[in-house]
């Protein structure tokens, strides 16, 4: 059940944002409403309060998924565990968080990469495509309907793995190599609304570990290891017509950081400096930075923790930030407990402590909700939980 209200004006159904009721002849602002539910009291308003909603489970404890929106699912795909057993599940929960299993992928696989594919004239996301991975799938696209329904092509990219980032902008997807047979790559690829597949031109750097995200009218990507073990502090932006732009660069050149578009803008949250490796207390960022339709640079509120290995949803106008790798004050790294919240503003509105602090989680949203699914815990085990948040 959705935790939002909505009433019918001219025909359209209108999200509540805010609730009243009198009370001692004033009015007194609603924080939360609840429905009883087979004897259970559910929450179905919460006056847009970014909070942790309840946990769902995966088939099997795991980590290296691949995730993917499409409105009437959030899609959890593939993932091995620490001991190399690699899993074919495609797991799906709805807007109700009810699992569903569609049909499994071509072979049981890790580290391939998914994203949304919308309609080029509605913008509505119809599609969920994933390619790539570890165990080779071949030049395999596999493509999930908002049914559910199945459909592979040969027109994949073998090479992509973890370590490349996509972006879905404009009826496109953008996707970035990371590794051909261990080497470090600079090309990208893109997908029309047809799955027609182009290349474009690569990326000024050979580069993996980057994020991607969209601001209005651009699919952006920033960061990443470059071959030589260093970072990188560039952002660059293709257009519609696949022009090729450099952007203001990112405060600290950093990997394994998380990119996410919250309505005009593409943000990008955390990462490390794989050159400070010697000194963890400096080398995790806590920088979050966003790009407007113009491209225009804005630093934001700084992450509570900074981290690595996070990963980021949007729900409701709010983007979250998971949990990830970070310094601990001793000579090891530890895991975060924290979600930072950012708001359509751009305000940091809220910071909630996690059930589990959880690094290399998979992020995806569906209705009101937004999931954080398996990853890793502090002993390195791989994990089989799925934190619901809400806002």
């Amino acid at each position: 059940m959705g935790k939002a209200v909505y009433l019918g004006v001219d025909g359209r159904a209108r999200k509540v944002k805010k609730m009243y009721l009198g009370a001692g002849g004033k009015a007194r602002k609603v924080k939360k409403g609840y429905i009883g539910v087979s004897g259970v009291a559910r929450p179905f308003f919460t006056g847009g309060n970014p909070e942790f909603y309840g946990t769902r489970t995966l088939p099997n404890a795991s980590f290296h998924i691949a995730s993917a929106s499409i409105g009437t699912y959030a899609i959890f795909a593939g993932g091995r565990n620490d001991d190399y057993d690699y899993y074919d599940s495609v797991v799906c929960y709805n807007s109700s968080l009810t699992r569903k299993l569609a049909t499994p992928l071509e072979k049981p696989n890790a580290e391939m990469k998914g994203a949304s594919l919308a309609d080029f004239s509605t913008g509505e996301i119809k599609r969920a495509v994933f390619v790539g991975g570890s165990q080779g799938t071949g030049t395999q696209l596999q493509v999930y309907s908002q049914t559910l329904t199945k459909q592979t092509l040969s027109n994949g990219i073998d090479s992509i793995r973890n370590a490349s980032a996509s972006v879905t902008y404009s009826g496109r997807i953008f996707f970035t190599h990371g590794y051909e047979g261990g080497t470090i790559v600079n090309n990208v690829s893109t997908y029309d609304e047809y799955l027609t597949k182009k290349e474009v031109d690569p990326l000024v750097n050979r580069v993996a570990d980057l994020a991607g995200a969209s601001a209005e009218g651009y699919a952006l990507f920033a960061g990443g290891f470059i071959r030589g073990g260093r970072a990188s502090k560039m952002v660059e932006a293709y257009e519609s017509t696949y022009t090729k732009i450099n952007v203001s660069e990112l405060r600290d050149g950093v990997a394994e950081l998380t990119g996410s578009s919250l309505g005009q803008y593409a943000i990008f949250a955390g990462g490390k400096d794989p050159n400070k490796a010697n000194n963890y207390a400096s080398s995790f960022s806590n920088q979050v930075v966003s790009y407007d339709r113009s491209l225009t640079q804005k630093f934001l509120s700084n992450l509570g923790v900074a981290r690595q290995q996070l990963t980021s949803a949007s729900v409701n106008d709010h983007v979250f930030f998971s949990t990830g790798f970070c310094y601990s004050g001793g000579p090891n790294m530890d895991i975060s407990e924290y979600i930072d919240v950012y708001d359509i503003n751009l305000t940091k509105v809220s910071t909630i402590k996690a059930k589990r602090g959880v690094r290399g989680a998979a992020g995806a949203s569906v209705g009101d909700y937004v999931l954080f699914a398996g990853g890793q815990i502090d002993s390195g085990q791989e994990w089989d939980d799925v934190y619901v948040y809400t806002a």
